[in-house]
């Protein structure tokens, strides 16, 4: 299927576009963190950041990390000059940490998944160990616990809606003054989005590729931003813009979405998390590719955009960890969010099947 068929601005991926917001009530942000009191930050980073700093005062020194993790994560536990240490996460992203005594350890609850290990790691907390849990890929799954004390949350919606900042963590919220920057690369961010949703409205016009540079630059400038690791608050009209998004409707469509693409397209590809559980709604749809480039350029071409899930920051070893670097290389994410029904996901479909 080339761009003729399905319209020159076809195009499936990318950062959320949107073309109106509903500005929601506060109290509507108790269904992202499930009621528990905590302080909304820049960014999962951010958010990493103040729990590492709270544990750091209490006189942890350590923290033990997964070797499958986002290179970003490293930027809070560097900037503090903590010890890390990494453990082994096998092919189906199920993690194998072994803290020693006072510990922070670090659980990823990939794609949308919660990490088996994590029901062990949770006795501990607080006592032998204390536990991360980063649900920042599984903002919309039911990702507590019964007995919340001794654990730290991350989350961030960022990833799930037309939201260009946005942290937590279950940390009491620090006094400080909203940073005027964030305001600002957060407003362009919003612009970028409108237009992009304008100019994708219009499916049979010609790419015009000013306007795309346009968005891709103010999305690639609020990301930069990120890593300043500010310790700010999100201004209201922020918070009101994410409290605005159904998310529970998102969720359906993320659901529905992966039941389809597995049925479609489990012929072709290797899934290296072979089942979703109830109440856990999936990020994108992980699959294991032999030659992930070529085919996530041959896609881009054909104006579907597949992030990659990651590429390992260089403190994680190859020698050592070769399972994680063989992830590394292997894996790629299929959107399957809200944006899309199953009718957008055939043509997504028909052109991978081309392909193979």
């Amino acid at each position: 299927m080339k761009n003729s068929e399905t319209g020159a601005r076809f195009a499936i991926g990318g950062e959320f576009e949107t073309d109106h917001i509903i500005l929601g009530k506060m109290s509507a942000l108790d269904q992202l963190t499930h009621g528990l009191e905590g302080a909304w930050t820049w960014s999962g980073r951010a958010a990493l950041y103040q729990v590492l700093r709270h544990l750091k005062d209490q006189g942890v020194s350590r923290i033990h990390l997964p070797a499958f993790l986002c290179d970003s994560i490293m930027l809070p536990v560097k900037t503090l000059g903590l010890d890390y240490s990494f453990y082994p996460v096998d092919e189906t992203l199920t993690a194998q940490p072994d803290p020693s005594h006072n510990d922070a350890v670090l659980i990823i609850h990939y794609f949308g998944r919660i990490n088996p290990a994590v029901h062990e790691l949770r006795k501990g907390s607080g006592t032998t160990h204390h536990l991360i849990e980063d649900s920042c890929q599984a903002l919309l799954t039911d990702w507590t616990s019964r007995n919340c004390d001794g654990i730290h949350y991350l989350l961030s919606p960022r990833k799930f809606g037309p939201v260009p900042l946005g942290g937590w963590c279950n940390l009491p919220e620090m006094a400080v003054e909203q940073s005027a920057a964030a305001t600002n690369r957060a407003s362009l961010s919003m612009v970028a989005r409108f237009v992009k949703a304008t100019y994708l409205a219009y499916t049979t016009a010609s790419v015009e590729t000013e306007t795309e540079e346009f968005y891709l630059e103010a999305f690639e400038q609020t990301e930069n931003a990120l890593d300043e690791l500010s310790t700010s608050g999100l201004p209201e009209w922020m918070l009101k813009i994410i409290a605005g998004v159904d998310w529970s409707a998102a969720a359906r469509s993320r659901v529905q979405n992966q039941r389809f693409l597995i049925s479609e397209l489990s012929e072709l590809f290797e899934f290296p998390i072979p089942h979703f559980g109830e109440n856990e709604v999936p990020l994108g749809q992980p699959v294991l590719v032999e030659d992930r480039d070529g085919l996530r350029r041959t896609l881009a071409r054909n104006r579907i955009f597949c992030p990659i899930h990651w590429h390992l920051p260089p403190e994680v070893v190859a020698a050592r960890f070769p399972q994680e670097h063989n992830l590394s290389s292997r894996l790629m994410t299929v959107p399957i969010d809200q944006r899309y029904d199953t009718n957008r996901l055939s043509q997504l479909v028909e052109i991978v099947k081309s392909l193979h």
